[in-house]
């Protein structure tokens, strides 16, 4: 939302890195934020589609680092079969 883009840049952040099970999956300029949480695919955010093979269920590491390598966000996703959830981070 616009009150942590507002933060990000007042330590000097100009752009995040996200990254799921260890890989790049998106990056964003920290002036693009959206209001509420987003809609699958929907402009503007990040979309992951993960393998789960036979399990039902499987969570997967995600981290987000601005471009001063600080870690911002990070923790675990819980990926479900054919679900879409959206998930917004917040600071």
């Amino acid at each position: 939302n616009e009150a942590i883009s507002d933060s990000l840049y007042r330590f000097g952040s100009d752009f995040l890195t996200y990254t799921v099970d260890g890989k790049v999956v998106g990056t964003q300029d920290i002036n693009s934020y959206l209001t509420v949480t987003p809609d699958n695919g929907q402009s503007g955010s990040i979309t992951v589609t993960k393998d789960l093979g036979s399990d039902k269920t499987k969570s997967f590491s995600y981290s987000v680092v601005d471009d001063l390598g600080d870690e911002i966000w990070g923790g675990n996703l819980e990926f479900t079969r054919k679900t879409y959830w959206g998930h917004e981070l917040i600071w």
